[in-house]
């Protein structure tokens, strides 16, 4: 009799509305047993008494188990798997690429490249030469017949400077290439 008795009383007590609950992280914790200690004291109790946070951790336990199952039927990543073979016409290109022989020209890499800019150099140069005879032509004005010469700043004339760094490069690229061609003649009439 005193057993009911303290099992009736257990039971009300554990029906005792809560006014704070654990975060849903902590209950998290709790299904994962990754709380530690007196956290894990508290939240066992809380859910031991709290019928909204048992029901919460039951769901918790369920869709944990669930994942537990689906990334059991997942391949192991650390396995090794073999990647395709690359398709044979694209792997030729690019061995054709990477050794330097030019698709459209059939120069090697270098000279091809060099030549690319002093095509790209001249053509600037000559556009250049054309802009500023043109702008010449229409932003300065006659001479006057009065004799005051007028002052027209030609800001288009600057625009030589810039092509003179690229200039330094592309000589620079030239004569590197210039010995390299060189060299190797040296090397193939000492052979």
């Amino acid at each position: 009799m005193e057993e009911e008795f303290f099992e009736k009383m257990f039971q009300e007590e554990l029906e005792i509305e809560h006014r704070e609950h654990p975060p849903s992280s902590a209950l998290l914790g709790y299904v994962l047993e990754e709380l530690e200690g007196d956290e894990e004291k508290k939240v066992a109790i809380h859910v031991a008494t709290c019928t909204q946070c048992s029901t919460y951790v039951a769901e918790l336990r369920e869709r944990v188990q669930a994942l537990d199952e689906h990334l059991e039927a997942l391949p192991d990543p650390l396995e090794y798997h073999p990647l395709e073979e690359p398709k044979p016409k694209l792997f030729a290109w690019v061995k054709r690429r990477i050794e330097g022989i030019g698709i459209l020209t059939g120069k090697p890499a270098t000279q091809r490249g060099l030549l690319i800019h002093l095509g790209a150099y001249a053509s600037a140069a000559v556009l250049l030469f054309a802009l500023n005879l043109v702008l010449d032509r229409l932003l300065v004005p006659p001479p006057s017949p009065w004799g005051s010469p007028v002052e027209v700043n030609r800001w288009w004339v600057h625009l030589y400077w810039l092509l003179l760094p690229w200039g330094f490069f592309l000589a620079w690229q030239a004569l590197r290439l210039s010995l390299r061609w060189k060299s190797k003649e040296k090397t193939k009439g000492g052979d």
